[in-house]
């Protein structure tokens, strides 16, 4: 595995996951298709995938073989609320078994963060059914509280891997970050741009 993005939904994730494949690397992004078998693959959500083989005692990428980068592995589609990213035992068992593994922190501006969460789709609902952790039903109710969410999000990854050699953290909004990525990952990213804007409100 080259990249696991540590970010959270509607943060760029689409937006480097289509960077990413139009450089040739392969990338999970929140949903793949595996290989069962001769011709054959099968639908499996990311976050389901990793805990599945995670709870087994196994490397957690260990159903993600073919892949080459995870860029979004929350899943918050019923009955589960699966959140990897925010999993720190979960994520150091990641970093025992890719120990070369780049764990990008992909931020946004927490209040736009919140902002598009709100009015994607039946997102906010999704969170409100389900919840996420850290998520108290209260903070879920408001913008305000998924703003917080957010930052508590990115000062506890901080915390966690503040002496990861293997750690990034940049905005999505950084003017270079198309030559960042590419000099941590060593290759050319031929395309950056904006990928699965909320056209209900596309200021965010």
């Amino acid at each position: 595995m080259k990249l696991f993005n540590l970010g959270l939904p509607k943060s760029g994730t689409t937006t480097l996951h289509t960077a990413l494949e139009k450089a040739g690397i392969k990338s999970a992004h929140w949903e793949f298709y595996p290989r069962m078998g001769i011709g054959l693959r099968a639908h499996q959500f990311v976050g389901a995938n990793i805990y599945r083989s995670y709870l087994r005692g196994a490397d957690p990428l260990a159903g993600l073989k073919e892949w080459d980068a995870v860029t979004q592995a929350d899943q918050i589609v019923a009955p589960y609320s699966l959140w990897p990213q925010m999993d720190f035992p979960l994520m150091q068992r990641i970093r025992e078994h890719h120990p070369d593994c780049l764990f990008l922190l992909l931020t946004r501006d927490p209040a736009k963060v919140a902002n598009s969460i709100m009015r994607w789709g039946d997102m906010h609902k999704r969170f409100m059914d389900m919840g996420a952790p850290w998520l108290t039903p209260q903070m879920a109710q408001t913008e305000a509280g998924f703003q917080d969410w957010v930052e508590g999000h990115y000062d506890r990854t901080r915390t966690m891997f503040a002496d990861d050699p293997h750690f990034l953290e940049v905005d999505i909004a950084t003017p270079d970050i198309q030559g960042i990525l590419s000099d941590r990952l060593s290759l050319d990213l031929p395309w950056w741009g904006t990928a699965n804007t909320n056209t209900e409100n596309p200021a965010s």
